[in-house]
């Protein structure tokens, strides 16, 4: 596994052997709803520098804040709904039946089809069967 990424929001780790990529969200907080472009470029480079479409995605929210506030929601919105793209696979991990009711929502509100996981193991066969 190599670590491509590591701020204090996010890590990426690639795995070549299984053609996989997961993005783990770490509990630090954003500051402020103006920290968040800037907390994701770096992400959004990293993400650009792999061809995507050769690998599946882990994206693990187990450490994230629970946030649900409709400011934060909007902020987020543009980075919730382009993380998933272009991948082979993706499965979305989360801690509580919370966080997947949290993440089914605004997955179901964008109309998107992602499978989201509460146990590990399922989500790594998940992404790569």
């Amino acid at each position: 596994m190599k670590r491509v990424l590591e701020t204090p929001y996010w890590t990426i780790d690639v795995d070549e052997a299984a053609r996989v990529a997961t993005l783990a969200r770490t509990a630090t907080g954003y500051e402020d709803l103006t920290a968040i472009d800037a907390a994701m470029k770096p992400v959004v480079v990293a993400l650009d520098a792999l061809r995507k479409s050769r690998y599946s995605a882990l994206i693990d929210l187990r450490s994230a804040p629970l946030r649900s506030d409709e400011a934060f929601e909007k902020a987020f919105t543009p980075y919730r709904l382009g993380l998933p793209l272009g991948w082979r696979r993706v499965a979305i991990l989360v801690a509580s039946a919370i966080g997947k009711l949290q993440v089914s929502r605004h997955h179901n509100n964008d109309k998107s089809a992602l499978v989201i996981f509460t146990d590990p193991d399922a989500a790594w066969s998940h992404i790569s069967a």
